[in-house]
């Protein structure tokens, strides 16, 4: 419809410039040939030119007095003819008629331009209708979690900090923080970053605390800071030990993750 609208415009206001110009386009040429010294006789001869004509002469820069002085075979006086010649001579002759067709074109424009803002506020606003698909994340809830940390292993009667009975709490270990926002970030996409910034000795005195590993292994882990731990460690570990099932997701992935950006 835009497309439409656009060259109908172009058919409408055109119509309307030429039909404004035409009526006065004579008279315009007419004056302006008098007031550059053409005889009244001469004058009358050089005034029929249609408006079609005159309008993409001018658009085009082209001068038609001249080759209509030549059809007409006219003999005007050297200055005379010097002083219709000149570029700025036609487009000043039939400014006036111009004006008059633009004075029409645009004030139909005015009009249709207010009949259109009117339907457009009869018409109301506009609404749009978005399809807003519902993007699922998975909540871990951090009750289980904790209590699976906080408690005895069910299985072997372990506790976490060994057979001292002690219990570490996840918010108070930084490192245990750490790989537990690891896992509520796991299949979002901050969960492959995450899980990339977890050193292997991070990962495996989280795996050593909640296993219930003995102290001696977690200080140990703890005072090898310089060591690095690769995969193939991490996994001869985890087949050793108990480990709560979501410790194991973020094993899992810290393996996945690992071994792709070595690849």
């Amino acid at each position: 419809m835009q497309n439409i609208g656009l060259l109908m415009s172009f058919a409408i206001f055109l119509t309307l410039i030429l039909t404004g110009a035409s009526t006065v386009l004579t008279q315009s040429i007419y004056n302006a040939l008098l007031n550059a010294g053409v005889p009244m006789a001469d004058a009358e001869k050089l005034v029929s030119i249609p408006p079609v004509y005159a309008l993409f002469a001018a658009f085009l820069g082209y001068d038609p007095i001249k080759t209509l002085v030549e059809q007409a075979g006219i003999s005007l006086p050297t200055a005379v003819f010097n002083n219709i010649d000149k570029l700025t001579f036609f487009p000043s002759a039939i400014a006036p008629a111009m004006a008059v067709g633009f004075y029409y074109a645009y004030h139909t424009a005015a009009i249709l331009a207010i009949f259109a803002a009117v339907f457009s506020y009869l018409r109301g606003r506009e609404v749009f209708h978005h399809t807003v698909e519902a993007v699922q994340v998975s909540v871990r809830n951090p009750t289980n979690v904790i209590e699976q940390v906080n408690t005895p292993d069910p299985v072997g009667g372990k506790t976490i900090n060994g057979a001292n009975g002690n219990t570490t709490d996840i918010r108070s270990d930084p490192v245990l923080r750490k790989i537990y926002a690891a896992y509520l970030l796991m299949n979002t996409e901050l969960g492959e970053t995450v899980l990339n910034s977890i050193t292997g000795r991070e990962l495996i005195y989280t795996i050593a605390v909640a296993s219930g590993l003995p102290n001696w292994f977690i200080d140990f882990v703890n005072n090898i800071n310089d060591c690095q731990f690769n995969n193939s460690t991490i996994e001869v570990l985890i087949k050793h030990v108990n480990m709560p099932d979501w410790l194991s997701e973020v094993v899992n992935g810290w393996l996945k993750v690992k071994s792709e950006g070595r690849n």
